[in-house]
């Protein structure tokens, strides 16, 4: 294809085929970010897994998102502003980076974030208010914005040691990291661990005044984002990053850099890392300056973890896909964010449509979610046809038990389809979100069946020029989406008889060689379908055919994918024909069988409550 072709000619990155693909992508995950955002500890991870293994969906991989390094603010001196009137909300959910959500007892600083909120915020790019706060933002604005960031958010924070901080790593009390690993795996069954960090170390860079990182020789270095960066996102020009810049290390020292985090890490046991904010170096050195980094990322990762142990996340700027030669997971959009219904529409758009090409250099990571979120059966749907890790970021004894049970299995495997989620070619050129007219189609393939959903992603939008995700009545409208099974690019039972059976709807179709499914969804409303070849056999020398079509797994959201093998045979001593099944878990089976079998055995038993529609 285009992609290797382009791998070949550049030599600069891998394509997913060529590469080692993740051990742990068949593991389910919880991630410790929307539990606890960067208040979390080791008591707190202690109780995430617990929690779900009390209920029956045990976690195997466990991501220590941000909030476990050991990072400080160099730049306090910045912060004294905030005696001078400037507060902000104390708010124990995400870190703000946002001056439109400050407040304040200061009646002119309360009036400066009025206008922000009222003329800048949403404002376009090329708007004078816009230009204006630009200028201010390095001038006037410095220090109130400055002391803003210094209290409410943690992007100025630089890393200051290589060790876990405090809340996981104290000497007086005799914990580690290493100890919580050790105890997640022995005690919880916990396959594997990941810990976050951003590829400049933290969201500030590298500590240039930290002794642990001196041999480092970090120096601070201002961004300069390009013109056309700027009107996609003017807040560049006064977010944290652009009043006090980054403590960025030289292209000779980043293997340190990277060798420092992942020894001690390795060192403690835990088997790999999730890498953020990849796509932000851009602006600090250019296309080259971000590929030096990610070089020594990977031959790190590769020496400490193995080349597969990675995550790579905000990661779409061309210079960081076409830089990796080895890591395989590549986060596929933007963040899940539980308080923004108008993104979760975007969200699963946006997932499926990058999975084109993100596909062909990775295998795409959909995101974490929360399974109680209103819109969690969506998304846990999205990710059961998106051939990706299946994670959610549940607060502990907040729990989707049901929808959870639909996506993981007992022994905390889920099964994941075998290629990433892509949209259907019909899909390609509409826009499932605002046409008002088209349902988000993506396929998929298992190891014996096919995998189609549909999804009603209408009445929402991100809009560029105001920069935020909107609501759009006018197109959140019933759509119906009209399927088969040549709609599964590269199936080869695509010109065959194929039977199908609907999740929601719990309905079996039997489909000759063009035949189509129709479903029609409100907003907000999904369905998927299996879709299994028919077997046909005679019976004896008679004119009596039997078909068959097993499903796998009806309580599962791709209860396919437990499918094995299946065959349908001649009895040799009776009369009769026999369809088989072998499945790699246990639950409620669903499979297409004409005539009404006379017998029905599971591990050889017969099973004497069988129904048959």
């Amino acid at each position: 294809g285009a992609v290797a072709a382009a791998s070949e000619r550049l030599g600069t990155f891998g394509v997913r085929e060529g590469k080692a693909p993740n051990a742990d992508l068949d593991h389910f995950g919880w991630c410790t970010w929307d539990a606890f955002y960067q208040h979390v500890d080791a008591e707190g991870v202690r109780t995430g897994v617990r929690s779900l293994a009390a209920l029956g969906t045990p976690a195997k991989k466990v991501i220590i998102d941000d909030g476990w390094q050991s990072v400080h603010d160099e730049l306090a001196e910045e912060a004294a502003a905030v005696a001078a009137g400037l507060a902000v909300p104390d708010d124990a959910g995400a870190p703000l980076n946002d001056p439109a959500k400050g407040e304040s007892a200061n009646p002119v600083l309360s009036l400066v974030a009025h206008g922000y909120r009222r003329f800048v915020h949403h404002a376009p790019a090329d708007a004078a208010t816009v230009r204006t706060w630009a200028l201010l933002s390095r001038s006037l604005l410095r220090k109130p914005l400055g002391a803003f960031f210094a209290a409410s958010t943690p992007f100025n924070k630089r890393l200051s040691s290589f060790r876990a901080n405090s809340k996981f790593e104290d000497p007086e009390t005799g914990t580690s990291l290493g100890q919580l690993v050790s105890e997640l795996k022995a005690c919880y069954g916990v396959a594997s661990v990941y810990c976050w960090h951003t590829l400049g170390g933290y969201w500030g860079g590298v500590s240039t005044t930290s002794p642990s990182m001196a041999h480092l020789a970090p120096r601070t270095v201002m961004p300069k984002p390009a013109r056309g960066l700027l009107e996609v996102e003017p807040a560049l020009a006064w977010d944290p990053a652009a009043i006090f810049g980054v403590g960025a290390v030289d292209a000779d020292r980043l293997l340190q850099l990277y060798q420092g985090m992942h020894g001690y890490l390795a060192a403690a046991g835990v088997d790999g890392v999730k890498v953020d904010g990849q796509s932000g170096l851009g602006p600090f050195g250019g296309s080259e300056h971000v590929a030096e980094y990610v070089r020594a990322m990977e031959e790190s990762v590769t020496a400490h973890f193995g080349s597969d142990r990675c995550i790579n996340c905000m990661c779409h700027s061309s210079e960081n896909l076409f830089a990796y030669r080895s890591t395989s997971v590549i986060r596929a959009a933007d963040d899940f964010y539980p308080s923004e219904p108008e993104s979760h529409p975007v969200h699963l758009r946006d997932v499926a449509f990058n999975s084109v090409l993100l596909g062909e250099i990775g295998t795409p990571d959909w995101d974490m979610f929360t399974s109680t979120h209103p819109d969690a059966p969506m998304h846990a749907a999205a990710r059961a046809v998106g051939g990706c890790s299946v994670y959610v970021s549940d607060k502990p004894g907040e729990h989707g038990g049901e929808l959870l049970r639909k996506l993981v299995l007992p022994d905390g495997g889920i099964l994941r389809c075998a290629q990433p989620g892509r949209p259907t070619r019909s899909n390609l050129f509409s826009d499932p979100n605002s046409d008002g007219e088209s349902a988000l189609t993506v396929f998929n393939l298992n190891t014996h069946t096919a995998v189609l959903a549909a999804f009603n992603v209408q009445g929402a939008r991100w809009d560029r020029t105001r920069r935020q995700f909107r609501g759009d009545a006018a197109s959140a409208l019933p759509v119906t989406a009209v399927l088969g099974a040549a709609d599964v690019d590269g199936w080869r039972h695509a010109g065959n008889r194929v039977a199908a059976y609907a999740h929601q709807a719990q309905t079996v179709t039997r489909l000759g060689k063009a035949g189509t499914l129709s479903t029609t969804l409100r907003a907000k409303e999904w369905e998927i379908f299996t879709l299994s070849p028919v077997m046909r056999q005679p019976v004896g020398r008679g004119a009596e055919m039997v078909e068959w079509a097993p499903f796998g797994l009806g309580r599962m959201l791709n209860g396919g994918g437990a499918i094995q093998s299946s065959s349908l045979a001649q009895l040799r001593l009776r009369a009769g024909v026999q369809g088989r099944v072998s499945l790699s878990a246990s639950g409620e089976f669903v499979g297409y069988c004409r005539p009404r079998p006379r017998e029905v055995r599971a591990n050889g038993v017969p099973v004497a409550d069988f129904s048959y529609d």
